[in-house]
């Protein structure tokens, strides 16, 4: 039973985390091409399933992504909010 609670658990954590990871991507293409909104929209889909799979480490990356990506837009109250939150949570995974 242990094993399968295991396995079950590692099954749906990398799933979310692949799901997490396209989202990403097309972040980082969206922003590349200057896009910043689509970039945004897609850096708070990927926190949304980082919270929901329980991927902290990539939750803090990803707020510290849609920070800078804030700061793109010279939009620099969010950029100071989402960075601190990410900050936050890089503290709380160690």
């Amino acid at each position: 039973m242990k094993r399968l609670f295991l396995s079950l658990f590692f099954v749906f954590a990398f799933v979310g985390i692949s799901f997490a990871q396209q989202e990403v991507v097309n972040c980082f293409n969206y922003k590349k091409a200057g896009d910043y909104q689509k970039a945004i929209s897609y850096l708070k889909k990927a926190i949304e399933i980082a919270e929901r799979y329980g991927n902290y480490h990539g939750l803090a990356q990803y707020l510290l992504n849609l920070g800078d990506t804030y700061r793109r837009t010279k939009d620099f109250i969010r950029t100071e909010q989402k960075n601190i939150e990410g900050w936050v949570k890089d503290k709380r995974k160690k």
